[in-house]
C-alpha cells in the first residue's frame, strides 16, 4: 500500500490528537479511513520533521481503531500539500528538488492562491479585478468599477481573512501592498429555482475534472462573507441541480487546468441578479471541517480524493 504524507502547518505532537480543533480532527480521520478503503495509507505531518539523509519523516500522525497515534521514522511515496497558500510555489519547488511527487502541482497551487493571476488566466469569467499597492492605485482603478460597493481583499489568502466589502464613498487611505480591488457582484436576489434566498455563493468541488459535489454558502444576516468561520451556513445541491451556466464555466476552467495533471480544487461562483454566474475564487485546498449533517458527502469526497491520489502515485 502506498503512503501519502499530508503536509500541513499547525500540527502538535505534544498532545494526543493532531489539532486543538475537534472539527479538524474529525475531518482528518475521515481522510485516513476513506484512504484505506481506496488502498492508500494517509499520514499527517510537516516537512520540518523530514530527515533528508534517511528520506523519511521523523514523526507523523495516523488514525486506527478509532484512535490517533504517533508513528516515527516513516517513509512515504508522495506529498499532499495542505500548507499555507502563499508558500505553495516555494514549497513545491523545494519538494521537486527532493524528487517527491506532490499534489497539487505547485503551479496550480500558485494559480489558485494568487487572485490576480487567477483574474489574468480567467478574465472573462471574473468581475473586474485590479492589483493595488497604494492609495494612488486605488483612486486610479476605482473609475473602472461601476458597482457602488467594492471588494477589498489580500492578493494571497483564504478563509475570508482580510476581506472587506464597502461602499466606494467610504474608502479611506490605508491600502497596503498586494491588495486586490474587485467589483462587487450583487447576488441578493438568490436563486429561486433552487430555493436559495438572499446573498450567496456556490462552491463546486472538483476532482480530476469532475464535479464531486456542490453547495451554496449563505452568509449570516447583514454579512456578505460566505465562509463558515464567519457564521455562514451551507445548502447542498445534487449535481443535476447545478445551473447549466455554472457547469459550462467549470468545464472551461478545468480544460485550462488539465495541463497540471491530476488535480483537486474548488471554484466559487456568484450568481448575480440577472442570473449571470461569476467566478470569484479558486481554492486548491477546500476545507472539509464544516460538513455537519453531510458526513456521507464528505466521506464520498474523501474516498474519491484518496482514490485519485493513489492512482496518481501508482502511475508515476
Amino acid at each position: 500500500m502506498k503512503t501519502v504524507m499530508v503536509h500541513q502547518v499547525g500540527f502538535s505532537f505534544k498532545d494526543n490528537v493532531p489539532s486543538s480543533s475537534e472539527r479538524k480532527n474529525n475531518s482528518f480521520s475521515s481522510l485516513v479511513e476513506q484512504g484505506r478503503k481506496s488502498d492508500l495509507n494517509v499520514i499527517f505531518s510537516n516537512m520540518e520533521f523530514y530527515n533528508r539523509n534517511k528520506k523519511q519523516i521523523n514523526i507523523a500522525w495516523t488514525f486506527e481503531d478509532g484512535k490517533w497515534s504517533k508513528i516515527k521514522n516513516k517513509k512515504f511515496d508522495m506529498i499532499f500539500y495542505r500548507g499555507r497558500n502563499v508558500n505553495g510555489l516555494k514549497f513545491g519547488k523545494y519538494i521537486n528538488r527532493l524528487k517527491y511527487p506532490m499534489r497539487n502541482n505547485y503551479e496550480l497551487e500558485n494559480l489558485c492562491c494568487d487572485k490576480i493571476l487567477t483574474s489574468i488566466v480567467f478574465p472573462r469569467l471574473m468581475p473586474k479585478t485590479f492589483l493595488i499597492n497604494n492609495h494612488y492605485d486605488l483612486q486610479r482603478c476605482l473609475k473602472y468599477i461601476r458597482s457602488d460597493k467594492v471588494v477589498i481583499k489580500p492578493r494571497f489568502g483564504s478563509l475570508g481573512r482580510g476581506v472587506v466589502i464597502i461602499d466606494k464613498k467610504d474608502l479611506k487611505n490605508g491600502i497596503t501592498r498586494d491588495t486586490v480591488l474587485q467589483e462587487f457582484i450583487d447576488s441578493s436576489n438568490g436563486v429561486k429555482s433552487l430555493k436559495v434566498k438572499g446573498s450567496h455563493d456556490l462552491r463546486c468541488v472538483i476532482v480530476d475534472g469532475k464535479i464531486d459535489h456542490s453547495y451554496f454558502r449563505l452568509p449570516k444576516r447583514n454579512s456578505f462573507l460566505g465562509n463558515m468561520e464567519y457564521g455562514a451556513t451551507k445548502k447542498y445541491i445534487d449535481n443535476d441541480e447545478i445551473p447549466k451556466n455554472i457547469k459550462e464555466k467549470v468545464n472551461f476552467i478545468d480544460k485550462k487546468l488539465k495541463k497540471f495533471g491530476e488535480r483537486s480544487y474548488s471554484a466559487d461562483f456568484l450568481i448575480d441578479n440577472d442570473k449571470k454566474a461569476w467566478l470569484v475564487e479558486l481554492n486548491s485546498k477546500p476545507g472539509t471541517s464544516f460538513y455537519d449533517n453531510a458526513l456521507r458527502i464528505r466521506n464520498k469526497y474523501h474516498f474519491n480524493l484518496t482514490k485519485s491520489l493513489r492512482n496518481y502515485v501508482e502511475n508515476l
